[in-house]
């Protein structure tokens, strides 16, 4: 059984029209899975971005693993996501990726080419 599965559902930041047939659901849904089904992994995180907000649902089964543990693995990863982003936000963290010009459908080897074609032409 593989231990972690990941699933990023995407971003839904779009202006949801008053007249709009599905919108969001403001309110919690209880378990997705049946508690007498077999588990395709032991800790599932499923994360979505909602208006700019990146949320994270954490499922477990408490056969496997105390709510304790749970807890202390969620503070762990806010505290990495945080260090992650606080790098990233500094001014010389330095380096592209093409997520960073979605428009030029670069990959990343041929950002870095481009890239360096640029400095070497200012030098």
């Amino acid at each position: 059984m593989a231990e972690v599965s990941f699933n990023y559902l995407g971003q839904f930041d779009w202006e949801i029209q008053e007249n709009s047939l599905f919108k969001l659901a403001p309110e919690s849904v209880s378990s997705e899975h049946s508690n007498l089904g077999h588990r395709s992994h032991l800790l599932s995180i499923n994360s979505i971005v909602v208006e700019g907000q990146l949320h994270l649902k954490w499922t477990y089964s408490e056969n496997f693993h105390k709510p304790a543990t749970l807890e202390s693995l969620t503070q762990d990863f806010a505290s990495a996501l945080r260090s992650l982003i606080a790098h990233c936000l500094y001014p010389n963290a330095g380096g592209y990726t093409p997520s960073d010009f979605p428009l030029a459908e670069l990959g990343q080897q041929e950002l870095d080419e481009l890239l360096k074609e640029i400095e070497n032409m200012e030098s």
